[in-house]
């Protein structure tokens, strides 16, 4: 409020010069006096600005206006405006006392004439003002409620992966039941380990690439138990970039698309591979590039048998974030099928 109070008294005030040059000199014109007289009358508004805003707020959260309402703001914009100059007047009187030692009484014709005209002129600022803060509240209100929906967009992509991570690994525990108990109950104890993960961070939006990355070798952990040989698994992930802030379980559905459609299919030699690294994107703006591959033979991330959880909603999930900051990139050939995914570098 303060700063456009000083930027539309520098305006007025090139405004009353230009009309002075206009009216090429036929009256006295000071910088200093008109300045001082603006600065208080816009000061003014200023020490006002607090009262103008919550009597602005009172238009936002009633549900209906009426004709009282109104009739009443009218009122209340006629007092504000009357004190608005009054106050200004008298402050005027005082600055043309210092430079003449003449204080005029706010009684005088001429006193109560420039009263009445600043009153009209103060009751339309007030307006002004009161119009600019109603704009403001409204957008702000919009504001809040486009967050308070991506927030719930994203709490419901968000909800999607629990059941769906907890029926695909008690599957996968169940499968391994009647031929290796031992390594169901190594199973069941990872799982332990991963569902206490996922409650300890409930609420939680993002976490750090460091517990993303622990949370997946714990998945593959179990995994490896289920295909033993048949399942390798490498990670490469720099140092500096493990406390980068990135959505909470992003990483998990595209790790476990790789396993359901690319390593499970092959016999023998399936391989799981996960990497972050930091990268210059453009105007050297740092990002973090993760990168997961495997070598099955099927486009794992681009299935969308059973739930459909995958790509899509990791893509979601990454626009709410970023909106068009990311990229999100798939590519397959004989070697097998990766995807990668660049996301700017923020510390959690």
């Amino acid at each position: 409020m303060l700063l456009a109070a000083a930027a539309l008294c520098l305006f007025l005030l090139l405004q009353d010069y230009t009309t002075h040059l206009v009216n090429q000199y036929d009256y006295e014109f000071s910088w200093y006096t008109i300045s001082l007289r603006l600065t208080v009358s816009y000061g003014l508004w200023a020490l006002l600005a607090t009262f103008i805003y919550a009597r602005a707020l009172s238009f936002l959260n009633r549900h209906r206006v009426d004709a009282l309402f109104i009739l009443s703001q009218i009122g209340v914009g006629l007092l504000v405006s009357t004190l608005h100059r009054v106050v200004a007047l008298r402050a005027f009187a005082f600055i043309k006392y210092l430079q003449s030692d003449f204080l005029g009484s706010i009684f005088s014709q001429n006193s109560l004439a420039s009263l009445g005209a600043g009153v009209f002129s103060s009751f339309i600022q007030y307006w002004i003002f009161t119009l600019i803060f109603i704009a403001i509240g409204y957008y702000r209100k919009y504001r809040d409620k486009q967050l308070e929906l991506q927030n719930a967009e994203l709490r419901a992509l968000k909800m999607q992966l629990h059941p769906h991570f907890l029926f695909n690994t008690l599957h996968a525990i169940s499968s391994l039941i009647d031929y290796n108990a031992k390594g169901a109950q190594k199973m069941l104890s990872k799982l332990a380990f991963l569902l206490r993960s996922v409650l300890e961070s409930d609420g939680k939006d993002t976490s750090t690439l460091e517990e993303e990355i622990k949370f997946i070798q714990n998945y593959l952990e179990i995994e490896q138990e289920r295909f033993q040989d048949r399942l390798k698994v490498d990670f490469k992930i720099d140092d500096e970039i493990l406390e980068a802030a990135i959505p909470h379980l992003l990483l998990q559905p595209i790790v476990e698309n790789s396993i359901k459609h690319g390593v499970s299919k092959l016999k023998s030699g399936g391989y799981i591979g996960v990497s972050a690294v930091l990268n210059n994107g453009d105007g050297n703006k740092e990002k973090v590039l993760i990168t997961i591959s495997d070598n099955g033979s099927q486009q794992g991330g681009l299935n969308t048998n059973g739930t459909g959880i995958g790509l899509k909603n990791v893509d979601k999930r990454l626009r709410q974030y970023y909106q068009n900051d990311y990229t999100l990139m798939t590519s397959h050939d004989e070697e097998g099928y990766a995807v990668q995914i660049e996301i700017p570098f923020l510390r959690n």
